[in-house]
């Protein structure tokens, strides 16, 4: 089946106002994201923009279960790559999804990377095609641990390793030249069993619950978007060639060749933090402009958001300026930086807005980022209207109306 807007793959120099358009014209739309979403992140790529491997191809799961010499290089190299994955921090692709979402463009997140970043971000309705990085599971009873938890008893058991340091690789280890013969692999505390992460190695077929899951997804979506994937895994083309079976359009945000170029409607070959960035602003300037359709921005009611905090919750006042700048460049065109009060017992943070539960759920996201979420947070009209108070532990805060 022809794509039913190819005209539009090949046009040079579409962009966001493109993407937009695709948007808006099928607000369900079903999203499949790869590795190029999280590159800015700080986790490479196991592909170059012509779909072929940077590096050798990755741990197979036969490999691994075969083998202790493997499963000790694996995890000795996983134990140094780790820290650098933990620590990585959603981009702004990773936020710009999760705002299209909230404000309706997206149904259905699912993504073949195992960095949780969307979680992270905000997303909600996300499946992790291929399993997470921050769980282990044991391969003989299915026990499932916390990552850190089996990090803090490798690092216990290998203090040699815990000094060294290496770039970390796509699979979440590190290209560390060692074979692992010294390193000590924990074990299941619940039956000694093996662990491994609980991700879907190479050459290992994805748990058929989870594709069962995003193809009901993609049935109910108007159309696909892929972001930072050359679809080269079956594991995610077989999503798209779902989609031109339904007739439903496929849009693409990738550097370089994909797999499925031929079934696309719409190919951005750019970069996908700053297209995706540049498209979630278009869409709110234009929800902005539309709910303005009768005056100006100027004349629109506007309400202050007010975070509070206490004194000692900021070591500097460049901490102050450096969370107002995050809040500032999260809201975008949503609102701005209006002022600040600083005092022994407390800060205030002042944000003018026109959408305050939108802003209120967006200043969630920095302040949870940078440990801050106790903070308390008015939201109210600036003139002539009682107060709305919400707080980080109310549920209708990030879901209700003030």
């Amino acid at each position: 089946m022809a794509p039913p807007c190819a005209e539009e793959a090949a046009r040079p120099g579409a962009g966001p106002a493109t993407l937009g358009r695709f948007v808006r014209d099928h607000p369900g739309l079903f999203v499949l994201t790869g590795a190029g979403i999280s590159t800015a992140s700080g986790i490479p790529a196991y592909r170059d923009a012509d779909g072929n491997w940077r590096r050798k191809p990755p741990l197979t799961q036969q490999e691994f279960t075969r083998s202790e010499a493997a499963r000790k290089r694996y995890w000795a190299r996983s134990f140094v790559g780790w820290p650098a994955i933990s620590r990585a921090a959603p981009n702004a692709a990773h936020d710009a999804l999760a705002r299209l979402q909230r404000d309706g463009h997206i149904g259905q997140v699912v993504t073949q990377n195992v960095d949780g970043l969307h979680q992270r971000a905000g997303s909600e309705r996300v499946i992790d095609l291929h399993g997470r990085l921050d769980r282990v599971v044991c391969v003989e009873c299915a026990a499932t641990l916390p990552r850190a938890a089996v990090q803090s008893v490798m690092a216990a058991a290998n203090p040699a390793f815990a000094e060294r340091d290496a770039p970390v690789a796509p699979d979440g280890d590190a290209d560390l030249e060692v074979d692992g013969a010294g390193f000590d692999a924990p074990g299941c505390p619940r039956c000694g069993g093996v662990l491994k992460p609980d991700v879907v190695f190479f050459g290992d077929g994805v748990p058929p619950s989870r594709v069962n899951a995003a193809l009901a997804a993609l049935g109910g979506a108007d159309a696909v978007l892929v972001v930072g994937s050359s679809l080269m895994a079956y594991s995610g083309y077989r999503f798209c060639e779902r989609a031109s079976e339904l007739g439903k359009p496929i849009a693409a945000v990738n550097r370089g060749r994909t797999r499925a170029d031929a079934l696309l409607a719409l190919k951005i070959d750019a970069d996908c933090v700053a297209t995706l960035a540049a498209l979630a602003l278009e869409l709110a300037r234009g929800a902005l402009t539309a709910r303005c359709s009768l005056g100006t921005i100027a004349d629109t009611v506007r309400y202050q958001l007010v975070l509070r905090f206490p004194g000692d919750a900021f070591d500097d006042f460049d901490e102050i300026l450096a969370l107002e700048t995050a809040l500032a460049e999260r809201l975008g065109e949503l609102g701005e930086v209006e002022d600040r009060d600083v005092g022994s017992d407390e800060c205030r943070i002042a944000l003018l807005t026109v959408d305050p539960v939108r802003a209120f759920a967006d200043a969630r996201t920095v302040l949870e980022r940078r440990g801050l979420l106790d903070a308390s947070v008015a939201v109210y009209r600036p003139v002539g209207a009682r107060d709305y108070t919400v707080r980080p532990d109310d549920p209708a805060a990030g879901s209700g109306g003030a």
